[in-house]
């Protein structure tokens, strides 16, 4: 087969044969490009890598100069000479969070060549190199810049204070009852709200339905935040919660968001955006200037710590264990205080590790951050384990949902890749997922592939999904706190591999109580 997704288009085998060929014709031509053009002395000339782009975009069928495949084949026979992001978006991304811009002629050979001389300035090989950028700066992600004022009231101290990004058209309601929709289903039902309740232009309503749709559809955890009051950005910040909808609001649309700058200044193009609420902001000068801004050190002094007092008893046991295993089972006789001690050491790691506090002395808002609510999901989770609880519950499965009063069945992802995938967003936290019950399910299935990748030295190795066909791995931030019941069920029936990678501490009825 060749074409696309949409437009497969079969082959014969003579056909495929004579496609085959172009193609290895093709990757041997790249490589003699690369040999030609790249120094092997271990110095980068980044010129050299923007005429590589430019030989491969006029030498190369296929449009094999893009192909992430082929760039990763390249990084493979040259890891001297080509990076392994494999992918223009990460090559950006990277480049703009260490504060270098990225040349004009964008492409995945000629920023490999910027990316290539950064690593040598550190002596790194490239593996090294971008593995620390992907630790530090996680992947690529969107800048949004949005409007505070309606009029001339501004809403920003409100939007400080409070901790979130907010916009107006309270007609909508809650648009949480859109999630599962397309985004042209969702222009479609947003459009038609509006027109029964603004008086304005067709043209004015397209605008607003653009900047609602991008408003509710772009920020998610890790987007960037540019608050603005025309020209002047007030503050920046980066999304921490999902979307929540406040009745009786003049801006009832929210979404959480941690303030790290009030810069009150101009970016270098400050009119991108203006005279909208809502816009991705993709001028490079100004995605610059705005990582720069978040980088400055902040002059006003920092508060003084609070000093910690340790761990003690059960979470001092519970948090040893985790930190070698990453996994640990509590178990005895009912009663005895498991999914207590399971979510307050949960709990206090999390808030210790987050705001250098104990869990006890956090506000409600960060307590959310934590524990989860009803609009976004917190670095401590639960789930139980029942006969009927299975991978599709916990990995990933087929679900129903109604769309339009029709059923719909689609992939979804369970609680343990809902996780994982947090994690890796946030390789600064650590998740904590708590299985209370865990010897009540048929664990063997529930857990399938991951028998094998949850082990501490196997975090990181990636399996396909059989599901998705996706690669996976548990990212080493992710930890995993079970409960038993030993009246149900022995530790000795457990499956012996399950046994091996967890740490087990047993709760025993105290009698002094």
């Amino acid at each position: 087969m060749t074409g696309y997704n949409q437009d497969p288009i079969e082959l014969n085998q003579d056909q495929a044969i004579e496609t085959a060929m172009k193609i290895r014709d093709n990757l041997v031509k790249g490589a003699d490009i690369i040999g030609q053009l790249l120094s092997t002395e271990g110095t980068v000339d980044e010129k050299a890598y923007i005429r590589l782009q430019l030989e491969f975009e006029s030498q190369l069928d296929f449009n094999m100069g893009k192909l992430g495949w082929v760039h990763k084949y390249y990084h493979m026979i040259f890891p001297e000479r080509i990076d392994d992001f494999h992918n223009a978006d990460w090559q950006k991304n990277a480049l703009i969070k260490i504060h270098v811009k990225p040349n004009d002629e964008g492409g995945l050979y000629s920023w490999a060549g910027q990316i290539m001389s950064v690593a040598k300035q550190f002596e790194f090989p490239i593996n090294h190199f971008t593995h620390c950028l992907n630790q530090l700066y996680g992947g690529p992600h969107h800048y949004i810049r949005v409007g505070t004022t309606s009029g001339t009231t501004s809403y920003w101290n409100e939007m400080y204070t409070e901790g979130h990004i907010a916009i107006g058209w309270p007609a909508l309601g809650d648009l949480s009852r859109f999630e599962d929709m397309k985004i042209t289903e969702l222009k479609k039902h947003i459009r038609a709200i509006l027109e029964e309740n603004y008086n304005q232009t067709p043209q004015v309503i397209g605008k607003w339905t653009l900047q609602i749709v991008t408003f509710f559809t772009r920020l998610h955890r890790g987007t960037v935040v540019v608050a603005t009051e025309g020209q002047t950005v007030l503050g920046i910040g980066k999304v921490i919660g999902g979307y929540q909808y406040v009745e009786g609001k003049d801006f009832p649309h929210t979404v959480k968001v941690d303030w790290l700058k009030t810069p009150n200044t101009k970016l270098p193009n400050p009119n991108e955006g203006l005279q909208t609420t809502t816009h991705q902001l993709r001028d490079i000068d100004n995605l610059l200037a705005i990582e720069k801004i978040i980088a400055e050190e902040q002059h006003e002094p920092s508060p003084i710590p609070t000093k910690l007092e340790p761990l003690t008893g059960m979470a001092t046991k519970i948090e040893k264990i985790l930190s070698r295993k990453h996994q640990v089972i509590l178990y005895g006789p009912l009663g005895t205080g498991k999914t207590h001690h399971a979510e307050h050491t949960c709990s206090e790691l999390s808030a210790r590790e987050i705001y250098s506090k104990n869990f006890a002395a956090l506000t409600e808002e960060q307590k959310a951050v934590i524990k989860g609510n009803r609009s976004d999901r917190g670095t401590v989770r639960m789930c139980t384990f029942h006969p009927s609880y299975g991978y599709e519950d916990f990995m990933e499965g087929i679900k129903p949902s109604v769309i339009n009063d029709q059923t719909v069945f689609k992939l979804k992802d369970g609680i343990f890749k809902t996780i994982c995938q947090d994690a890796i967003n946030h390789p600064d936290h650590s998740f904590y997922l708590i299985i209370d019950e865990i010897n009540r399910g048929d664990i063997s299935r529930i857990f399938g592939e991951l028998i094998t990748i949850i082990e501490s030295n196997k975090r990181g190795k990636e399996v396909i999904l059989p599901l998705s066909n996706e690669p996976f791995h548990v990212p080493k931030n992710v930890y995993i706190i079970g409960t038993m019941n030993t009246a149900d069920r022995s530790i000795a029936l457990l499956d012996v591999a399950l046994r091996r990678r967890f740490g087990f501490i047993e709760l025993l009825t105290d009698y002094s109580l």
